[in-house]
């Protein structure tokens, strides 16, 4: 047995943790896995396969999730922490507001997603690839190697906060776009 769901959304377990690797078993033939409010804190998660899983609220923090697979996934308001993320497919990912602070993305996908109002704060960006996310609001306070971003081509970095000096420049350099009305921001997406 991998352990349950239980009621307060935290997954449990008779053997420590052994199951928490395969906690994408839940997702069986093709489902989509509904882990809103999980607590996955700590887990290690390595190449799961995760796409367009419901992880609305989900506490990520210090997970283990390099080269997984999080395309499409719903990681709303998500506490990801410390997680590391590296290599990880998170393209059309959705995590409006998420909790990113001090991750470890080097060399993730982050293409087409929607990183709105994320706190990426201390996070490491080495090899990132943010063409044509969304950035909006997003707090790049203390990010680390953002002049190693793979690419920001397209994406919108409208209102970001913290932004570490010259870091807008270089990114509309670098083909990034200011575009403060959303039906503006999605036509210029479908490019």
């Amino acid at each position: 047995s991998y352990g349950a769901i239980n009621g307060s959304g935290n997954i449990w377990d008779s053997g420590y943790r052994t199951w928490i690797h395969r906690v994408f078993d839940i997702v069986a033939f093709g489902a989509v896995a509904d882990l809103r409010d999980v607590d996955l804190s700590g887990a290690d998660l390595r190449d799961a396969d995760l796409s367009g899983a419901d992880l609305l609220g989900a506490n990520l923090i210090g997970a283990d999730l390099r080269d997984a697979d999080l395309s499409g996934a719903k990681l709303l308001v998500a506490k990801l922490d410390r997680a590391r993320l590296e290599a990880a497919d998170l393209s059309g990912a959705d995590l409006l507001g998420a909790d990113l602070k001090g991750a470890f993305l080097m060399r993730a996908d982050l293409s087409r997603a929607d990183l709105s109002e994320a706190d990426l704060s201390g996070a490491y960006l080495l090899g990132v690839d943010f063409t044509l996310s969304s950035l909006q609001y997003a707090t790049v306070t203390s990010v680390v190697n953002w002049d190693s971003i793979r690419s920001i081509e397209g994406a919108n970095i409208y209102g970001i906060e913290g932004a570490p000096g010259g870091f807008v420049e270089w990114a509309k350099l670098k083909g990034a776009v200011e575009i403060s009305d959303r039906e503006a921001w999605e036509n210029h997406r479908k490019k």
